[in-house]
């Protein structure tokens, strides 16, 4: 089968890099004053000896940027925002996800600035010594580095994950994957931001990674 790795797209309401906001359990006109980062979803996202950190309800992504329009982007490595279309296109392609958390999206000042529903979700993270096929894979360690720089990267043919990320390697790598099945769903569904390049195709690390 083959795999892709999604790589982020400049377009409207699609900004490049990380989001220019943090989630909260709820609204706030002074959000910035908020040590946002020891919440739990920020601070312990896949909890203790396995146990993922649920989402509450109620939660609500405060940012400076303006406009919100894309499938899926990603938030400091500990979850992503994506749409109610792109949720509904994991759920048809039989893709499941370890949690995930209807979201508001408004500005700094409060005003809704998301042409769409989007939710907070946590996609399931396979170690990449399960993931990879070792025979034609290709990575970099750093000396005093637990993480790997990929090279060329194959997914092996005895996993069968429809979309996920990969833990162990180099956090500039770290971007959603997804099988083909997933890949000829979404291609008819016009998601904004976001490309799909074949594995073998994938030119590292100058991926853009989601």
């Amino acid at each position: 089968m083959n795999y892709y790795a999604l790589e982020q797209r400049e377009d409207r309401g699609c900004p490049l890099g990380m989001l220019q906001g943090e989630l909260h359990p709820r609204f706030f006109l002074d959000a910035k004053k908020f040590s946002y980062g020891t919440y739990p979803w920020y601070a312990n996202p896949y909890g203790r000896f396995g146990e993922v950190e649920k989402f509450p309800e109620g939660l609500c992504f405060i940012t400076s940027d303006k406009l919100y329009n894309f499938a899926v982007r990603s938030d400091s490595f500990a979850y992503h925002l994506i749409s109610e279309d792109f949720l509904a296109c994991i759920q048809r392609a039989g893709g499941s996800l370890l949690d995930f958390q209807r979201v508001d999206v408004k500005s700094r000042v409060g005003k809704d600035i998301a042409e769409r529903q989007y939710f907070a979700a946590k996609f399931p993270r396979h170690d990449v010594s399960i993931a990879e096929d070792s025979d034609l894979s290709q990575f970099l360690v750093k000396a005093g580095s637990s993480t790997k720089r990929i090279k060329k990267l194959a997914i092996s043919p005895k996993f069968s994950d429809t979309i996920f990320c990969i833990k162990g390697i180099d956090p500039a790598n770290d971007t959603i994957f997804c099988s083909e099945d997933f890949y000829l769903l979404a291609k008819d569904m016009d998601f904004k931001g976001v490309e799909f390049i074949r594995l073998e195709d994938v030119v590292w690390p100058t991926l853009r990674r989601i």
